[in-house]
């Protein structure tokens, strides 16, 4: 039988672990557009 986990965070922490991760993945996608041996079509 498998036990289920359960973590105590408040909503602002989901909320901001949303929103870093966004952040990091629009660096990643600027820094891939600037990258000029990756073709843009």
């Amino acid at each position: 039988m498998t036990k289920s986990v359960v973590i105590e965070t408040s909503q602002s922490d989901l909320f901001l672990s949303r929103e870093l991760a966004t952040l990091e993945f629009n660096f990643r996608v600027l820094a891939q557009a600037r990258d000029t041996s990756i073709p843009l079509h």
